[in-house]
């Protein structure tokens, strides 16, 4: 990542932030991205595009004791089941 995309990611970070903030919180987004920079945030790594649509196929079907938007933050990535759907999805793509 170069540094200009660097700077660019936190600045789309900070306005994320400021944007969520509750109103009468203060703060400017000039102020949260060079806080971002002090503390050397950085974005997170890209997802394999496979792990996103199992995510989504498994929220959209999620079993009762599981929250569909725990699927999609990655929440249950390290599981069995979810593993196992990925190889599965994996291996009916590479059949194709």
């Amino acid at each position: 990542m170069t540094n200009e995309e660097l700077d660019k990611a936190r600045a789309q970070e900070a306005r994320r932030i400021f944007d969520e903030a509750p109103s009468g919180v203060p703060g400017h987004v000039a102020t949260i991205a060079a806080r971002l920079a002090r503390e050397g945030w950085t974005p997170p790594p890209p997802v394999d595009p496979d792990v996103l649509t199992v995510r989504q196929v498994l929220a959209s079907r999620a079993y009762s004791s599981h929250d569909p938007q725990d699927y999609l933050a990655g929440r249950y990535d390290d599981y069995a089941h979810f593993l196992h759907a990925l190889a599965a999805y994996k291996f009916g793509k590479a059949a194709r």
